[in-house]
């Protein structure tokens, strides 16, 4: 069984060279090792991006980099819409 990486974004710009050369490609080359799981942080980069319209561009810009069709990953998904998982999270306990 595969160990399996789960790797975040904020989707605040156009993804550009450095963005390739320090996170996606390291990230693409995880999955012929790794299970991957992909998430943008779109809340997250609220404090730096404040128009919609520029926000959903960014978003599909970023998903777009993450996606190769010949991996195995398994999902890419919007953090901002697993806000079970967000709430739940809140309400455990530390022991």
């Amino acid at each position: 069984m595969k160990k399996i990486s789960l790797t975040g974004i904020k989707p605040t710009g156009t993804p550009h060279l450095g963005n390739y050369v320090g996170a996606i490609r390291p990230a693409l080359e995880l999955t012929k090792t790794y299970d991957t799981v992909y998430f943008i942080a779109d809340y997250h980069a609220l404090t730096t991006v404040q128009n919609g319209a520029e926000m959903r561009a960014n978003i599909y810009k970023v998903a777009a980099t993450r996606k190769n069709p010949c991996s195995t990953s398994r999902a890419i998904f919007l953090k901002s819409l697993n806000l079970a998982g967000l709430s739940a999270a809140s309400r455990r306990r530390v022991s």
